[in-house]
């Protein structure tokens, strides 16, 4: 029929990781006593590694473990209570 629109699912996802505070040079930068109180303040009690990061990154990547998955964002930040 003319004018009759035929759905086309979308072929972009698109999602937002937010890290919390993880071990890198610049954290390492943080005064100790600063990264020791932002530490009490995560659950998991440790600061994140840029594997943690990378991980969530990679699962959001596979169309097989993440396809449906769009227009969200992900903290990865070990439950960072601020």
């Amino acid at each position: 029929e003319e004018g009759e629109r035929i759905p086309i699912p979308p072929t972009v996802r698109v999602n937002c990781i937010q890290p919390g505070f993880i071990r890198t040079p610049m954290a390492n930068a943080v005064p100790r006593k600063v990264l020791s109180d932002m530490t009490r303040k995560i659950a998991l009690r440790r600061l994140g590694r840029a594997e943690d990061v990378a991980n969530m990154a990679l699962f959001l990547a596979s169309s097989e473990r993440s396809g449906y998955v769009t227009g969200e964002a992900f903290e990865c930040s070990g439950m960072l209570r601020l």
